[in-house]
């Protein structure tokens, strides 16, 4: 991809995160190191693919964890979450 890579490696792999949701993550190979703990960074396919380097922000709710973009609001959905510890109605 013309604009995303260094001179051995890509910068950026795309990669799916769910089946047919796809985003790009830095190459951790090429990323520096920035700690033992640190997850690697997501960023946003439209923007990435247009020569804008937009890090994707994780958002959770109560039903789903998605990765959303800043920039442009774009939603990558990661997993939606099981309906377990659901309230219960007294009426059975």
């Amino acid at each position: 991809m013309p604009g995303h890579e260094s001179p051995g490696a890509p910068a950026f792999l795309l990669i799916e995160i769910r089946p047919g949701v796809r985003v790009y993550r830095e190459n951790v190979a090429e990323a520096p190191p920035a700690g033992d703990d640190a997850p690697p960074s997501y960023f946003c396919r439209p923007c990435l693919d247009a020569g804008i380097e937009a890090p994707l922000a994780r958002r959770e709710t109560s039903e789903r964890i998605a990765l959303v973009c800043p920039r442009c609001g774009a939603a990558f959905l990661e997993r939606i979450k099981p309906m377990n510890g659901l309230a219960i109605s007294p009426w059975g």
